[in-house]
């Protein structure tokens, strides 16, 4: 009877089984909630098909002028690559403004030239569309100030703009960018962009061959998603100095980045591919400094208003001459040729001329220790110390030769860069130096052994 009560028990208990967990939640804010994704990324990563390929032209309506518009192509292609990049190793305040979605819906313009606008108050502004399959449902403004609505989408549609309005477009201080208004599932009155906008974080991810964009969820942490791509070792781009220029390190290596907070990105690359780039998107100026025969004949100034690194590069120009010594035998008479007794001149005397010439000029490397000595650089006038225990100076070697870097942290300065004047024993006198003839006039001339010396001077800024 026992026996019969316990299998009775167990029987019961299994058919009282706690039904299985059903994920309800739509983490990824796609949608599709989490027990119909099978996978741990197609849970966290929202899926959203991308606007597709737009084109239009963009028609300026001109008041009071012969030509009666300005025409300019746009679109909504981008290099996500090179955007990666962008986002990995830029300052984030001179990265453009920025928003989720907008490597797929941002409008930019696609026309070399950028008009200038004339004096007018406000424009009318038409966008003609190219033919589309699925179009968007809205145009929006996006500014520094914020989004605004311009109205729905059309094949053409008319606008009227401000002249600030449009010419900050035509700078790429604002865009116009497109939207859809999905509606999300359950009827709630939100769009499938601002559901994954607020519900996700967007990852770059470029692993050197293809870049893919990803909008994880934020119960996702990044470190979760990187191990779901096997991504388990790597650094923060931060830990480096790409202002150096130069890197010996070539190997690719995982490198990320956080940008303002939100946007996060993650490229494998190398340093002195990376460095490279960077270097490209700076501010940058030529300079030069000049010395020629020993004398300071120009410097270089470079004035910064506001916090920078400045990376300068230095390119050396130093020649020097070839001095030959050589000697002429020549004669002369004493007492001004008078005659003798016999009535002959007075007899003249054996005497020797010496010269010093220039025969030739030859370039030379600077040492970096000679570079130190050579120049001078002063901060609001006061004199930086070049020693290496204070600046570190670098030397390298590219396509166009020899080069130094040196990188230097300034705050509201004017740095001028000098020669030196060379020491007073560097001149030799050249010509006619020396005579042993009496009535003959030295002709001579001071010379440095250095003909020229030329700093050529690459200045690369980045303003913090």
């Amino acid at each position: 009877m026992k026996y019969l009560i316990c299998v009775f028990l167990i029987w019961s208990c299994g058919k009282n089984e706690m039904p299985k967990k059903v994920d309800l939640r739509d983490s990824d804010g796609d949608g599709t909630t989490n027990n119909y994704e099978m996978t741990e990324i197609e849970r966290y990563t929202a899926d959203i098909a991308p606007i597709e390929n737009v084109k239009l032209e963009m028609r300026i309506k001109l008041a009071n002028s012969i030509s009666t518009e300005l025409r300019i192509n746009m679109s909504n292609q981008i290099d996500v690559t090179k955007l990666s990049r962008e986002f990995l190793v830029k300052n984030p305040k001179h990265l453009p403004i920025d928003e989720y979605f907008s490597e797929w819906s941002k409008l930019k313009i696609d026309s070399e030239k950028i008009p200038v606008l004339p004096e007018q108050i406000s424009f009318r502004v038409d966008l003609f569309f190219s033919q589309m399959n699925s179009h968007p449902d809205k145009l929006i403004l996006v500014s520094p100030s914020g989004r605004k609505e311009l109205g729905d989408w059309s094949q053409m549609i008319s606008l009227l703009l401000s002249k600030n309005e449009l010419e900050d477009i035509l700078k790429g201080e604002s865009f116009l960018t497109l939207s859809r208004r999905i509606k999300q599932y359950q009827g709630l009155d939100e769009s499938q962009e601002e559901s994954i906008k607020n519900k996700t974080y967007r990852v770059f991810l470029n692993d050197g061959v293809t870049t893919k964009i990803y909008y994880v969820a934020k119960d996702f942490s990044f470190s979760d998603f990187l191990k779901a791509k096997k991504i388990t070792r790597y650094q923060p781009i931060s830990t480096q100095n790409l202002l150096r220029g130069r890197y010996l390190i070539t190997t690719p290596e995982w490198w990320l980045n956080e940008i303002n907070g939100k946007d996060k990105v993650i490229i494998k690359d190398d340093l002195n591919s990376l460095s490279k780039f960077y270097l490209q998107g700076l501010e940058k100026s030529r300079l030069s400094v000049v010395r020629t025969n020993g004398f300071l004949v120009k410097s270089a100034v470079l004035t910064n208003d506001g916090e920078a690194l400045i990376l300068l590069k230095l390119r050396v120009t130093k020649q020097l001459k070839n001095f030959k010594l050589r000697s002429e035998k020549s004669s002369f008479s004493e007492g001004g040729g008078g005659r003798n007794p016999n009535g002959g001149g007075e007899s003249p005397k054996s005497c020797i001329n010496y010269y010093r010439d220039v025969i030739s000029e030859e370039k030379f490397n600077l040492t970096e220790q000679e570079l130190r000595n050579s120049m001078v650089v002063t901060s609001n006038g006061e004199q930086v110390s070049l020693s290496a225990s204070d600046i570190e100076i670098e030397s390298g070697r590219d396509e166009l030769g020899f080069f130094f870097d040196i990188a230097l942290r300034t705050v509201n300065t004017t740095l001028e860069l000098k020669l030196k004047d060379l020491d007073q024993s560097s001149f030799m006198e050249v010509g006619l130096y020396q005579t042993t003839c009496q009535g003959t006039k030295l002709r001579k001339n001071l010379l440095n052994s250095e003909s020229f010396m030329d700093l050529a001077i690459e200045a690369y800024v980045d303003k913090l």
